[in-house]
This record gives C-alpha cells, structure tokens and sequence, in this order.
C-alpha cells in the first residue's frame, strides 16, 4: 500500500498536470489572463505565462516521477503563494475575475479559490518537509498504481466538497 506522501505527491502531479495541459491548448488566452489579474505590467504578462507553464510541465513531471521532486518542491510553493496573492488582491480590489485556475475562464474567484490554493500548497508544505519522494520503475509502478487510484479519488472528493453551490442546493429547502 503506498503511502499518504505518495499519494499527495500523485495527486498534486495530476493537478499540475491539467493545469498545464489545458494553459498549453491556448497560450495566448492565458497570457490574455495573466494580464487580467493585473498583477504584472502588461509587457511582462506574456512571459509570465510562458515561465508558469513551463514552471507547471516541469513541476507536473517531478511530482509525478519523482525525479527532480525535491529540487521543484520550493519553486512549486512559491508559485502557489503567487497565485494566493494575485487571488488576494483581486479580491480586496473586488473585482470580478475568473480564476483561469485550467488555463481557461472558469470559476470566478472567491475565497474558496484561495482555500483550495492553500490546500494544495499544505500538501506540497508536507511533501517538502518530508522530503521523501519516490521514483517511478518497474518494481514500485504497482504502488504509483495504486497511489494514482488513491490520488484520483481524494481530487474527486475535494473537487465535490468544494462545489459549495452544490452544496449549499443540497440544504436548501425547496
């Protein structure tokens, strides 16, 4: 049975994975969105959004290897912190911005944005404090199996429990 580090490290593999993925389908609407958030003058926003999703392969790669993991944990942190604070600014300024969370408009941010960014960067705080990562090959790839099934569901259950419109219409009386 793989371990919950492993899981945490698959699970957030995945999430990068998507995000990078779907930022690497339209680069130019996701540099439209980095500019958005206007966080960063306008010039730099396109090589912002170049350097997240090549951040974002590269970090998506390690957690789901576990080759380079420990040398990609800081920069993972670091870019996640980034993102809670263009959330955090954004929404003190009360601006009404989709959360480009996958690359594409999405969700609005909300406070519920900057808890799932927490979420993730509290796994990746627990990868980096353990620091113990475990590479891919042919003697451990039943454990990545099962840490993979493992990592899928607990996305699903977060994914599900922070759909609070969903949530919410469950408790309303109709």
């Amino acid at each position: 049975m793989p371990n919950a580090g492993l899981i945490i490290q698959v699970a957030i593999g995945i999430i990068f994975s998507v995000s990078a993925a779907s930022k690497w389908i339209g680069p130019a609407r996701f540099s439209d969105a980095v500019s958005n958030y206007k966080i960063l003058p306008n010039w730099l926003s396109g090589s912002a959004a170049i350097l997240i999703m090549f951040a974002e392969t590269w970090f998506a790669f390690a957690h789901l290897t576990g080759y380079g993991l420990g040398s990609s944990l800081s920069g993972a942190l670091l870019m996640l912190a980034l993102f809670a604070f263009a959330v955090s600014v954004n929404l003190v300024r009360g601006r009404d911005l989709s959360c480009y969370c996958f690359g594409h408009a999405s969700e609005p941010i909300s406070v519920a944005t900057l808890f799932k960014l927490l979420l993730i960067a509290g796994g990746e705080s627990l990868l980096f404090v353990r620091h113990s990562t475990v590479a891919v090959s042919r003697a451990n790839l039943d454990i990545v199996g099962i840490a993979m099934f493992w990592a899928l569901l607990l996305l699903t259950a977060i994914l599900w429990m922070f759909d609070f419109r969903y949530l919410v219409g469950l408790f309303k009386s109709k």
